[in-house]
């Protein structure tokens, strides 16, 4: 994923919002995901 604004605007995020929205009941609770980024620093040698 190069831009998190183009995932957060396509279809594949539409799908998990739409199948999150089926496993919890958003008037009664919270549902959290996240994203995790791990960076690597190489030393160009």
């Amino acid at each position: 994923m190069k831009d998190a604004e183009t995932f957060l605007a396509s279809e594949s995020h539409a799908a998990i919002v739409a199948a999150e929205r089926e496993i919890t009941r958003p008037e009664r609770s919270e549902f959290w995901t996240g994203l995790s980024l791990t960076v690597v620093d190489r030393p160009r040698a």
